[in-house]
């Protein structure tokens, strides 16, 4: 058996009349960046730097506890609430301080992270802003990215572009005698292997210097459904080779207007690359889990967790617990669950033990979400 989790992103909290932080610490913040005021006061801090309003822990609250949010909750459930949000800035901060932040494959995701981020701002200042209806929207986003495109310097290697037509034919023709969709597709994968690992990986292609592989053209091209384009004329190259420029053109364009020095654009990077290092510490989590639920004599554990907790298996009214064996398939589940539980709250223990947290508990009891944000 093997777990699987889903995440759904989280926030804040803070303390009593604690001394601010001398900088405003947005630096672990997962959903709301509005600063600290007499509306929105910090109700817990972590070590006297990081500071959790209550804006975040409100935030916090919609995300992932919604129908919570249709209650009057009193202190002790704040309080529960709240600490699960500790734990989350506390498994956050572990990442930074293992290094999660600088591996090649996390830093690879943000860098594409901060490319989408700034096509969309740039979209959002030079379409959104202007459009006032749908076919005007997509008028404005074609001239931008036309306007874009048209001034971009494109250079195409004539030996490269041979390699290409060269070799997607044999891709589009793989697997084609096959009556199965599938088949076809894993046919045409198997190919493009076969063909990629005897190439030389040639420059295709560079748009104002950025260079786009022979390689990496095959790979999508064999991804796509046949009929594929015909990429034996350089229009239709161009045209193949758009989805790959573009958004380096965006993201040029962007920097060109200082998007990335935005207070808001910060403030999503941040949001981000808090939310991908707590996807990631949860991730060891639950390797640590399916590493027990391989294990050696699991089906006697879960055994013994049921007769522990045989009571909530039992039909209404009925006098006697149904057998072990009867229910394996949900106590498989439910102990799996509990395990992951078990284990996330073992590691947020150990992690409190290391830090110093003190919770506003005056602040807490009275803070309405209402008050907390911007207008």
């Amino acid at each position: 058996m093997r777990l699987k989790v889903v995440l759904f992103l989280a926030a804040g909290l803070l303390c009593h009349r604690l001394e601010a932080s001398q900088e405003t610490e947005f630096a672990r913040r997962l959903f709301d960046f509005t600063p600290v005021s007499t509306n929105n006061p910090v109700v817990a801090i972590i070590d006297h730097s990081i500071e959790i309003p209550a804006s975040e822990f409100f935030a916090y609250q919609k995300a992932e506890h919604l129908s919570s949010t249709k209650t009057n909750l009193n202190l002790a459930q704040k309080k529960e609430m709240l600490n699960d949000l500790i734990g989350e800035y506390l498994l956050i901060d572990a990442a930074y301080k293992s290094g999660a932040d600088k591996q090649p494959a996390f830093t690879n995701r943000m860098q594409f992270t901060r490319t989408m981020l700034l096509s969309d701002f740039l979209v959002a200042r030079e379409v959104d802003a202007k459009a006032k209806t749908a076919d005007e929207y997509n008028q404005l986003l074609d001239g931008l990215k036309k306007r874009l495109f048209d001034a971009a310097q494109l250079d195409i290697s004539n030996e490269a572009y041979d390699q290409l037509t060269s070799a997607a034919p044999p891709i589009n023709r793989a697997g084609e005698s096959l009556p199965d969709a599938a088949d076809r597709k894993n046919a045409a994968a198997a190919q493009t292997r076969e063909i990629m690992e005897t190439m030389p990986d040639a420059v295709l292609a560079r748009y104002n210097g950025t260079p786009i592989t022979v390689k990496q053209t095959l790979a999508v091209y064999a991804q796509l459904h046949p009929p594929r384009p015909n990429l034996e004329t350089n229009e239709a190259l161009v045209e193949f080779l758009k989805p790959f420029i573009l958004p380096g053109l965006m993201t040029a364009e962007a920097e060109r207007l200082g998007i990335e020095k935005l207070p808001a654009f910060q403030d999503k990077i941040i949001q981000n690359r808090n939310t991908l290092l707590r996807f990631y510490m949860h991730s060891l989590i639950e390797a640590k889990a399916n590493e027990e639920l391989q294990s050696l004599g699991l089906d006697q554990q879960m055994k013994s967790w049921y007769e522990q907790h045989a009571a909530r298996y039992a039909a209404p009214g009925a006098k006697k617990f149904p057998a072990y064996a009867d229910v394996r398939e949900r106590v498989e589940g439910d102990y799996s669950v509990d395990l992951l539980e078990r284990l996330r709250a073992e590691k947020i223990r150990a992690l409190r033990e290391m830090h110093h947290i003190q919770i506003d508990e005056a602040a807490l009891k009275t803070a309405r979400a209402e008050t907390t944000t911007h207008p």
